[in-house]
């Protein structure tokens, strides 16, 4: 294997009688066939979540809050006729934006919050206090009065009298404690809602382990937080390696050679994060830990994932290191497989347009990089209206460029076997012609 896998490894560029490549990108309709959600599936499993009795203390509370959101949402969405269902990462964007509203640049210019935002996160937050908002404020003002009452000498601050003003007139520090809260609790939840189900596998994505057997080697970049990739290698016997193992004390990626190099380019709910503020810098400067939990260990508290619309790309962590590497990496290949990527994220899609510009001179005579695009959705491309740009323009450079591009109008499921061979086709021209 070490040979094919120099040989695989090799800069394509450099000579036009190297052997096919294929590269994987997954995206979330990838793992519906697995019996998991897509991101817009996913807001109606986390409100069955937030609304299982069987949950921790507090859920209640953040269960009206996550219903607030979702329904805002919804209703603006059906008041714009708007064609794409309100999904997981709008509801996650908004909820984190909530939190964090009087540090957002526009806050100076919003005159006021929609009242409810304030009364939802107050009744809430209240809701958590042992006895309620009448007990919290009564313990505060006996610790003003314990503080006040003693002599100047021994007095420590007036931190405790200035507390109790503030609770009494609703001007909390913590006033967006509630909405940060809730992201954390929508970030555990995913733990649960993205497990596989009973009586469902990922037999279905078999054909990359044959690839991964046939090329020597595989890259496999996926914006899932799922476990399915792991899940297949394992019932294979196959290495999967998600480049993490240095991550938590080196802040550095390391695959090891003979193993499907997974990137999780969202980050993983087998990710453990450990926020940088809750370590000690020891001599170095701070930094998130990112720990990857083993097979069968007990959940991770916080998992590590970017999640929200506006929130793909991060400093902390590693997901800017990630997206590098995916890309220096994908140069090694000549034909890109998409499977289930709506392409809604700006910077893979700029990944994907740098890859298959590399070489305009040789698009038409002998085109090195060529995509295969698999979704059964793809037949709604063409119509601007139910289409991202980056999907829309593909399908028309797809019409004028046939040689570069396949697209394949079935689920991953079944169609996956088809993909991958026509990736391994020679002259898309004459065999494997684009679908209408």
């Amino acid at each position: 294997m070490a040979d094919s896998t120099d040989l695989l490894w090799r800069r394509v560029d450099d000579s036009d009688s190297l052997p096919i490549v294929i590269g994987v990108l997954l995206g979330a309709g990838a793992s519906k066939d697995a019996g998991l959600p897509t991101s817009t599936e996913m807001v109606d499993k986390l409100l069955q979540y937030f609304q299982s009795s069987s949950q921790p203390t507090g859920i209640p509370q953040r269960q009206q809050l996550f219903e607030f959101v979702v329904h805002g949402l919804r209703q603006q969405a059906a008041g714009r006729r708007d064609p794409v269902e309100v999904d997981v990462e709008t509801v996650f964007d908004a909820i984190e934006n909530l939190g964090a509203r009087s540090q957002l640049s526009i806050a100076p210019f919003v005159s006021a919050w929609h009242p409810l935002v304030v009364e939802a996160e107050r009744t809430a937050s209240a809701a958590n206090q042992i006895g309620g908002p009448t007990y919290h404020l009564a313990d505060l003002m006996r610790e003003a009065i314990r503080e006040e009452s003693k002599p100047d000498t021994l007095r420590r601050s007036r931190a405790a009298s200035e507390n109790f003003v503030r609770a009494l007139l609703g001007l909390e520090e913590d006033a967006s404690a509630a909405f940060k809260q809730l992201a954390e609790e929508v970030l555990r939840a995913l733990v649960s809602v993205l497990q596989l189900a009973s009586g469902k596998d990922a037999e279905y994505l078999k054909p990359l382990v044959d690839l991964y057997r046939r090329q020597g080697g595989l890259l496999i970049a996926t914006l899932n937080y799922d476990l399915t990739v792991e899940a297949l290698g394992r019932s294979h016997n196959v290495p999967v390696d998600t480049g993490m193992s240095k991550w938590r004390e080196q802040q550095a990626l390391s695959f090891a050679t003979e193993s499907i190099k997974l990137y999780k380019l969202h980050g993983s709910i087998s990710w453990e994060r450990i926020p940088k503020d809750r370590i000690g810098a020891r001599g170095l400067l701070s930094f998130d830990r990112i720990k990857q939990m083993e097979s069968g260990a007990e959940p991770p508290v916080l998992p590590s994932v970017i999640f929200g619309a506006g929130n793909k790309l991060v400093a902390g962590g590693p997901y800017l290191e990630l997206l590098r590497s995916f890309e220096a990496a994908l140069l090694n290949c000549s034909v890109l497989l998409v499977a289930g990527y709506s392409c809604r994220d700006d910077h893979v899609n700029a990944v994907i347009t740098k890859w298959m510009n590399n070489d305009p001179s040789s698009w038409y005579p002998i085109p090195k990089r060529r995509l295969v695009v698999l979704d059964p959705n793809a037949a709604e491309w063409r119509r601007p209206s139910k289409t991202p740009p980056m999907a829309l323009e593909l399908m028309q450079v797809a019409d004028d460029q046939p040689k570069r591009f396949k697209v394949i109008t079935q689920g991953t499921r079944h169609g996956l076997q088809e993909a991958v061979a026509a990736g391994q086709t020679e002259d898309w021209a004459t065999q494997w012609s684009p679908d209408t």
